[in-house]
């Protein structure tokens, strides 16, 4: 158990950094999108995930169809609160 701890500790801190990295690679480049291509994409997403949550499909499949929308939501809210 000692071992699996310890490698679990050495390799979560780079693990972390890892996803910041790609978390702020893709912030930069969804910031970076015209407006009117957001307003697409966010459409699409809504579009997509109200229809496989209606023909109920798993959770988590349309967690990931609405995410798109939610990332470009809390965008948005975050440039207003500038």
């Amino acid at each position: 158990m000692g071992a699996v701890s310890a490698t679990l500790a050495e390799t979560l801190p780079d693990a972390a950094e890892t996803v910041r990295g790609t978390a702020m690679d893709a912030y930069h480049s969804v910031e970076s999108m015209p407006k009117s291509q957001q307003k697409t994409v966010t459409r699409a997403s809504l579009g997509i995930g109200a229809a496989m949550f209606v023909l109920g499909a798993p959770r988590l499949l349309t967690f990931l169809a609405f995410l798109p929308a939610i990332v470009l939501g809390g965008l948005r809210m975050s440039r207003h609160a500038r």
